[in-house]
């Protein structure tokens, strides 16, 4: 991660205690009256008051409870016209690439945001009509749905590269988000990994080289020192590990800086009409960062809650529960990715074995439905946090009719996307690994291990120090935060509202403390069947070792999703699903994430423009 005391002038941070400093008063300022992270420009003028904001204050953490105001509605937002032409002058150099680059139609823009943009295509390798979602070998049907997603700026974006690293690893899970290959496409793949990318400085840890096909023991490795023990009793050893990793990190910028001045020396050239006056062959200049993703015909959920709020429906039960599970087993994915957990994962076709009568597994085509491992191979979970799990993240698709165990039989799957912000967190690293994830993700959706007052109650004054990967909440990043996020989407849907902001902490009596207000107090959310509003108030509980296990969620969610809730049968929720997303207004998803969008924004088709 970068951070500011690297990057800012003499406004900002000079060092990490002064960096921390800020981000405890930014978070204090976002918990007590919802203020916005300082920007560059405003540094300066909150210095002496970030500077002199306490930490390592010691004793109980506080947590206040708030008068709850009022809630903000779900409603469309406009983009800034400067914003949105150059984001049409890009999505334009976009997709006239990609219709260069093989039989495509393009559809419409779909997106954009922090994370790219998203553009909907058609591939079309024969001349007939027809449509299929995603690519296959039964050649009746001759066109497919496809996303782009691209960089906002540029071809040669590290943004991208890293999050198609992170969606690759969910490769196969039903409810993650699935990255296809150029190959798929008759493309020419580029090359990967990346020769010029550069490692972060946090993190000495040696480079992945797993496939992640391989299967592990189930007894786990010898337990390895923390950080403490390592610095108490090998200091010169933690000294000689970060000394090759900076090492390395500088060879790789030397690289890096001498492929920078070789790809403006060709722009330079090309723009003369004259061919490169040196060898390109091995710098990758005409490199293409991009992904290829699923379509989702049905939007994302933030597009979803603005037709329940136009509507004025209510999500019935049967609904909210099977929109749960997906989301339960979305978390699986992250913790035990299918691709190295999954018991039926090495079977080359298991079109026709859909349920296995032994173990209760689930495939259904290429995707693998998520499950907790034994207990005995729990210990490999990857700890992938998500960091960005919110309604615009989260991707409705069909129904899967004649699917495994019909789990989706009446109601659309959920997939979360955009991985961007995702990491495996690892244990045992220095306090500037954990606060340099501290502000990762959208403002409103930031966790109790992010916005909590508990990091200001550790005093960690030094950028190599053990403090942090100690705490129990403060940048405890595991699994445990993408159930926190998880709930908070859910609290939306049900009030069709967008996140509270500030934060509202509720202390019900002999209970933990929690961020789920307004649910279990007021009548009208009575609808909602009370065993779901209490689990998602426990699963946004402060403290993350207070929250649900992932194993507790997956056997409830299985156990609740056959539930029979009065008024609600198949009919009504068939109907229901139908007059929701099958008759919504023409244009209403236009303005979506439609197939991995990202962002705030839809991209108008501008007057004149044209596409």
């Amino acid at each position: 991660m970068n951070h500011p005391s690297r990057d800012f002038d003499e406004r900002g941070p000079h060092s990490f205690e002064e960096h921390y400093r800020l981000k405890n008063w930014e978070f204090y300022q976002y918990r007590t009256v919802n203020h916005e992270p300082l920007s560059e420009g405003t540094l300066a003028e909150y210095r002496t008051a970030w500077l002199n904001h306490p930490f390592g204050v010691g004793g109980r953490v506080k947590i206040i409870p708030r008068d709850i105001n009022s809630l903000s509605r779900y409603t469309l937002r406009n983009n800034p016209k400067e914003t949105v032409q150059e984001i049409r002058d890009r999505t334009y150099e976009a997709k006239n690439w990609f219709l260069n680059e093989g039989p495509f139609q393009f559809v419409r823009p779909l997106g954009f945001g922090g994370q790219g943009i998203t553009i909907h295509f058609k591939w079309t390798p024969y001349p007939t009509g027809g449509s299929l979602t995603r690519p296959g070998t039964i050649t009746e049907f001759m066109s497919w749905d496809i996303v782009l997603k691209v960089a906002t700026e540029g071809w040669d974006d590290a943004a991208v590269r890293r999050e198609e690293m992170q969606t690759r690893k969910m490769k196969r899970a039903a409810h993650c988000i699935q990255i296809f290959d150029a190959e798929e496409y008759n493309m020419v793949p580029q090359a990967t990994p990346w020769a010029y990318e550069i490692p972060t400085e946090d993190d000495t840890s040696e480079p992945e080289t797993s496939s992640g096909e391989e299967s592990r023991d189930d007894d786990p490795p010898p337990k390895k020192p923390t950080r403490r023990e390592r610095i108490e009793g090998d200091i010169d050893g933690v000294r000689h590990k970060i000394r090759t990793h900076m090492a390395r990190v500088a060879d790789q910028r030397k690289w890096y800086r001498r492929r920078e001045k070789r790809l403006e020396r060709a722009r330079v050239q090309a723009a003369k009409g004259e061919p490169p006056d040196f060898n390109p062959e091995g710098w990758d200049l005409g490199r293409k960062d991009y992904m290829l993703l699923e379509f989702a015909p049905n939007g994302d959920l933030e597009h979803f809650i603005y037709r329940l709020n136009d509507s004025g429906e209510k999500v019935p039960n049967r609904v909210l529960w099977s929109f749960w599970q997906c989301l339960v087993k979305a978390c699986v994915a992250m913790e035990y990715p299918p691709r190295k957990f999954h018991p039926r994962r090495r079977e080359a076709n298991s079109d026709f074995t859909p349920v296995n009568t032994v173990d209760g597994s689930k495939v259904g085509g290429k995707d693998l439905f998520e499950e907790v491992p034994p207990a005995k191979r729990r210990w490999a979970g990857k700890n992938m946090v998500h960091f960005d799990i919110d309604p615009r993240n989260i991707l409705v698709f069909d129904v899967d009719v004649g699917g495994p165990d019909e789990e989706h039989r009446l109601v659309p799957r959920l997939k979360v996307t955009d991985f961007g912000c995702a990491q495996e967190i690892k244990p045992n690293k220095n306090n500037s690994y954990y606060l340099g994830y501290r502000s990762c993700g959208k403002v409103g959706h930031y966790a109790p291990e992010q916005f909590g007052a508990d990091w200001e109650h550790i005093e960690a004054t030094t950028r190599g120090g053990y403090e942090l990967s100690e705490s129990r909440v403060a940048g405890n990043y595991t699994s445990a935060m993408n159930v926190w996020q998880i709930a908070l989407t859910m609290w939306q849907m049900i009030t069709k509202s967008r996140a509270p902001r500030p934060p509202w902490p509720v202390k019900p009596p002999y209970e933990p403390y929690h961020y789920c207000p307004l649910i279990l107090q007021q009548e009208k959310y009575n609808y909602v069947d009370k065993e779901l509003r209490e689990t998602m108030a426990h699963c946004m509980r402060h403290d993350p070792a207070d929250r649900p296990s992932l194993l507790d969620l997956m056997q409830q969610a299985e156990r609740a999703s056959t539930k029979v809730f009065p008024g609600e049968n198949d009919r009504t929720i068939q109907d229901w699903v139908h007059v929701i997303f099958h008759n919504a207004p023409v244009g209403d998803n236009d303005s979506g994430g439609g197939g991995s969008s990202s962002g705030p924004g839809s991209i108008p088709a501008v007057s004149g423009g044209g596409w």
